[in-house]
C-alpha cells in the first residue's frame, strides 16, 4: 500500500479585514454620533436601515451626523484602511 502524503491547497488566500477597536456614543442618539478609535483621520462609513437599505454613507472625521434620520435601529459600517466594523445605534 502506498500512501501520498497530502498537499495544502494551492492559490491565493483571502484575508479577511481587521476589525476596529471602536466605540460609538451616545446611544441613543438625537443628533450626532461620535466615534472613538478611529485609526486614521478620515474613515469611510455607511449607515443601513433596519431592512437593510443603505440610508446614508460618506467620510468622518469622529462626528456623523443623524438628525435627519428617522427614528429607528441602524448599522453603521466603517471602514479605515484594512479596518472594517459594524455597530448598532439607536435614533430617538
Amino acid at each position: 500500500m502506498n500512501i501520498i502524503p497530502a498537499t495544502p491547497p494551492v492559490g491565493i488566500t483571502r484575508l479577511a479585514p481587521r476589525t476596529l477597536n471602536l466605540t460609538v456614543h451616545p446611544n441613543p442618539a438625537t443628533d450626532v454620533l461620535y466615534l472613538k478609535g478611529l485609526p486614521c483621520e478620515a474613515a469611510a462609513y455607511a449607515i443601513y436601515n433596519a431592512m437593510g437599505q443603505k440610508v446614508a454613507e460618506g467620510t468622518t472625521s469622529g462626528t456623523i451626523l443623524v438628525a435627519e434620520l428617522a427614528k429607528g435601529v441602524y448599522l453603521l459600517q466603517i471602514k479605515a484602511n484594512e479596518h472594517l466594523t459594524t455597530a448598532k445605534f439607536i435614533v430617538k
